[in-house]
């Protein structure tokens, strides 16, 4: 209603040009209880957010830029590989379960958001 109703609005929905994958993970030793951990090209060309949550966990979510991909053993469906590259290159903090992680990691796809815009002139 407010776009039809007003010419001086403006909406838009926008990419943001990236995509992420996140996954739920026990709290790792280093890391406090609440603590929120943001992760700038903690594995190669990959930005990460560990969020806090109950029961002694981090929600992490790790996500490239489309013109920049990662490296291809982040696109595997096999585990191990993932496990084995997380090991090597997370280096921030030793994660409880590498293969935990992995799993959750190659049991689902990408996924993508976006931004919207609105602003009266």
């Amino acid at each position: 209603g407010i776009q039809i109703n007003h010419r001086n609005f403006e909406c838009r929905v926008d990419d943001i040009f990236a995509t992420f994958k996140a996954v739920h993970v026990a709290l790792p030793p280093k890391v406090g209880t609440g603590t929120l951990t943001l992760l700038p090209n903690s594995m190669p060309n990959m930005n990460g957010i560990a969020l806090p949550e109950k029961g002694n966990s981090l929600c992490m979510s790790f996500g490239y830029n489309l013109h920049r991909p990662c490296d291809d053993e982040l696109q595997s469906d096999d585990p191990k590989i993932v496990a084995a590259y997380v090991k090597e290159h997370f280096k921030a903090y030793d994660l409880v379960d590498y293969d935990d992680f992995a799993r959750q990691w190659c049991n689902q796809k990408w996924n993508t958001t976006g931004q919207v815009h609105c602003n009266f002139y």
